[in-house]
């Protein structure tokens, strides 16, 4: 997944967490984030089913209710 669309759907699950309309959760179903820096970031509820995590960076990440 590219580095610009990661940075964009965090964006929209922010606003969803924040319950604001424009929000969306953000769902990685299938997705290859290998690599990807997601340290720190706020991943609450996101859907992860049978996604690629490989090298990716979740120092400080909060997965809290992942599936």
């Amino acid at each position: 997944m590219d580095p610009l669309d990661i940075k964009e759907m965090l964006h929209h699950h922010q606003l969803w967490l924040k319950g604001l309309p424009t929000g969306k959760a953000a769902d990685f179903s299938g997705k290859d984030l290998t690599g990807a820096d997601l340290s720190k970031a706020d991943l609450r509820r996101a859907v992860f089913r049978a996604a690629i995590l490989r090298n990716c960076q979740l120092q400080g990440a909060n997965l809290a209710q992942c599936s």
